[in-house]
């Protein structure tokens, strides 16, 4: 809500989703370019943004590394079930 009271025009920018058919927005979400916003120098001066962008990374941080994990649980249990003689 900060980056739409504050900065209209780059929440704008950023909720609309651009398709082969026009444009859909504002108020949806493109998640490439928010993810282009997170890690670029725009509205760094706003301390509320940087907040935000920093807070933003430590999620994604967190995601990467739970879907690391998941994809190697996977693994194993698949290699489990495959090595396991069924009767």
């Amino acid at each position: 809500m900060y980056l739409k009271e504050n900065k209209y025009e780059r929440w704008r920018e950023l909720s609309t989703i651009d398709t082969p058919f026009g444009k859909i927005g504002p108020g949806g979400g493109d998640s490439f370019k928010t993810m282009r916003y997170i890690n670029n120098d725009l509205d760094n001066e706003d301390e509320n943004i940087l907040r935000f962008k920093d807070k933003a990374k430590i999620g994604m941080r967190y995601m990467g590394i739970l879907f690391f994990a998941f994809l190697v649980t996977m693994g194993i249990v698949v290699a489990i079930i495959l090595t396991t003689k069924h009767v």
